[in-house]
């Protein structure tokens, strides 16, 4: 019971706590891998609470040295202190623009002009030197040849001259960070160390990704450097569509966070030092790289609070520099900062996103739409972790007592009650499988079991609800045939129920795999509890997938029905004139025969299984409108929105155990012999009704 216990007080704590009850960290995990992709750094904001990770411990492990958020704050800003700063370039912010944006919101170039004074900077020309030695394409093989291995050096030689680069080694030194290694040896060890960036091909390093940019997956990975920014704006090959939001350094730069197209590739969320040194990025970098690998490091520069994530890569045996991800905290909760030339936000995390706290390993897997939402409210994912632990419970348990009452009770062992067991087989095992990751999701907001975890639970989640749908699909067909036909319809066999059992997992089967293999995608959703398929993509070729999908999972099931439904109800109701008419010519208000009290039980089956389809309609078609909304009006698709589905579709997988034990007379007296304490009380109606779900083929052959 203690697993159950744990889980049901923090359940209870999510409710009681809000906000800024219990300490459940960040969800980020740390692990270190030369094959995990990364993502693109996103400035953004968190008040001093929930998902600021660094804490003032100094969150050192491995016998690192501590050091202290005050102290990461203080030497950043004696960087920006002792930094001899450029003559800064005239910017063009324009116009605002978001991640999901289409149109373009800056008809000029962001950079329209820089000084000479400040591109004749040693280190600055010296990194100029090195924009034009990379591939951008990661699939493509870098040539590291011994002239730009020179340049490098004379880079780095650069660097080491300046005061910036002696206030970070004097640090380093200090905290016995360097380790028998001067900073200069350091600095090329984790900026030019060659790598594999999720590909084949030795095609990255650090300083590539971090200053130049590279090409992955149709986008644009890394670039965050205004200097390779203002080359591809006066090379033309760079395309500014505008800003979300910037902050100014005191003079001494500035931080933008823009959309912009690069190589023809989109970039819909950079962030971009505008102005700064050279040295003082990568010192700002390197030390984050020392002090917080791959966690969260507080600094602060011009009073603006900030965070630096750097992720780190193994490079046989060594770590290297991966990707930082500046993330801004204190400044735009200042009234003083909340200017025309800011974001309005009623989010009170300030301007912290939403995946802020997912795990690296899988920000491959996020799509850049979701980097501009906030965080959703904890009491969300409260109220949906409860939702759906009481869903779960339910479904597994009211499944499990509808197949062990049906397999065990020798006259419920029909071919039609075949398609109901498989029903509440998916149902059943649709929950089992996938209620407890929703809940660990929920309990850390965030999903936080891996990729390939997400897409085995999106896959099965798709898999159960195709067999759920189709089984449905059946078992009207089954009831079509015994009130429409009547004594005229082929009995249904268990070798026909058994063929439409394995065509309906096939089928499944067959829409539920080409995901893996490159037709659309399994990906986190946007509150990142749940993963589903990719409907946020811009490519055709993935939308023809949903688009298709859609028809033969939704459409054609869901039209099947209402025809069938159709001539089910129109039967029944013929049925029901002629009896009454029957009646009026006897003189008598109604006929009480053997033959009536089978009619009327059709009647009630067709009820009940109009209302358990129409149920199933509601549990699906949230989803249907998500995947639509996401393809053809992305910007109406949030966190919250897409949490909708989820929410719905676990609770198909309750109707039906609960549906067939109030509707199935025969059901009823087998569960109460069996669980006399579960048994539903009965009428005496009911127990002259001979059948009111799908047994009432083998009596209709009978009766005939």
């Amino acid at each position: 019971m203690k697993g159950p216990t744990i889980l049901l007080l923090s359940l209870l704590c999510w409710t009681v706590s809000g906000v800024t009850g219990c300490n459940r960290g960040s969800g980020t995990t740390t692990t270190t891998t030369t094959r995990t992709p990364v993502t693109e750094p996103v400035i953004t904001a968190a008040t001093a609470g929930p998902g600021s990770s660094a804490g003032n411990s100094g969150g050192s492990s491995g016998g690192r040295p501590s050091i202290s958020t005050s102290e990461l704050r203080q030497e950043s800003e004696n960087f920006l202190r002792v930094d001899q700063s450029l003559t800064q370039p005239s910017i063009s912010y324009q116009g605002r623009t978001s991640a999901s944006a289409t149109n373009d919101n800056a008809a000029r170039i962001l950079i329209t002009n820089v000084p000479r004074s400040a591109m004749a900077s040693d280190t600055v020309s010296r990194m100029n030197q090195l924009l034009d030695n990379y591939e951008a394409n990661t699939n493509t093989r870098e040539d590291h040849t011994r002239q730009e291995q020179t340049e490098e050096g004379a880079f780095l030689d650069a660097l080491m001259r300046t005061p910036v680069m002696t206030q970070l080694q004097t640090f380093l030194t200090q905290k016995n960070l360097l380790r028998g290694t001067t900073l200069r040896q350091a600095l090329n060890n984790i900026w030019f160390t060659q790598y594999r960036r999720g590909g084949r091909q030795i095609a990255s390093s650090g300083f590539e990704h971090v200053f130049v940019g590279e090409l992955k997956g149709g986008k644009v990975s890394g670039f965050h450097s205004w200097l390779n920014f203002r080359k591809g704006e006066t090379e033309g090959n760079l395309d500014y569509k505008g800003y979300m939001r910037h902050i100014d350094l005191n003079g001494k730069g500035s931080i933008v966070k823009a959309r912009f197209e690069w190589l023809n590739q989109p970039k819909p969320v950079g962030s971009v030092f505008l102005g700064t040194t050279p040295e003082l990025e990568m010192a700002l970098y390197t030390l984050c790289f020392y002090a917080r690998p791959d966690s969260r490091c507080p600094i602060q520069l011009a009073n603006n609070r900030l965070q630096i994530q750097t992720w780190t890569f193994t490079n046989r045996g060594k770590k290297v520099i991966g990707t930082p991800k500046l993330s801004k905290m204190s400044y735009w909760d200042n009234p003083a900062n909340m200017a025309a030339d800011t974001l309005p936000s009623t989010n009170p995390f300030g301007n912290y996103t939403v995946v802020d706290t997912v795990p690296k390993e899988i920000l491959h897997m996020i799509d850049p739409h979701w980097y501009q939402f906030p965080p959703m409210n904890p009491l969300w994912y409260s109220l949906v972790g409860f939702w759906v632990v009481m869903m779960g419970c339910l479904s597994v348990a009211g499944n499990f007592v509808v197949l062990w009452v049906f397999l065990n009770t020798k006259s419920l062992r029909t071919p039609a009650n075949l398609l109901v067991c498989n029903l509440a087989l998916s149902d059943f095992l649709m929950m089992f499988c996938m209620f407890p990751p929703m809940v660990i999701s929920c309990y850390w907001q965030t999903w936080t079991l891996g990729a390939f975890f997400c897409e085995v639970y999106a896959f099965l989640g798709s898999l159960y609800g195709c067999v759920s749908i189709w089984s449905m699909l059946w078992i009207t067909l089954d009831r079509y045939n015994v009130i429409v036909k009547g004594v005229s319809a082929e009995p249904l066999t268990s070798k026909g129920a058994m063929m439409r059992i394995l065509f309906t997992w096939g089928l499944s089967l067959a829409w539920c795999l080409p995901p893996f293999f490159g037709w659309n995608r399994y990906v986190p959703e946007g509150n990142m509890t749940a993963c589903g398929t990719d409907y946020l993509s811009e490519d055709a070729f993935s939308h023809s997938y949903l688009y298709i999908y859609s028809v033969f999972v939704y459409f054609l099931p869901l039209l099947a029905n209402i025809y069938l439904y159709f001539f089910i109800v129109q039967a029944v109701a013929n049925h029901e004139k002629q009896m009454r008419e029957q009646a009026k010519k006897m003189g008598v208000k109604s006929l009480r025969s053997e033959e009536s009290q089978k009619t009327s039980a059709e009647c009630r089956l067709a009820k009940v299984a109009l209302m358990t389809v129409s149920l199933w309609f509601m549990a699906w078609t949230p989803y249907l409108i998500i995947n639509f909304a996401g393809m053809i009006n992305k910007a109406s698709v949030t966190p919250l929105f897409s949490i909708w589905g989820s929410v719905f579709a676990k609770a198909n997988a309750v109707y039906n155990p609960i549906v067939y034990a109030i509707s199935h007379p025969k059901y009823r007296a087998a569960l109460e012999k069996k669980l006399p304490c579960l048994a539903c009380a009965t009428d005496g109606r009911d127990n002259h009704s001979e059948v009111v779900s799908t047994a009432t083929t083998n009596e209709k052959s009978e009766s005939a």
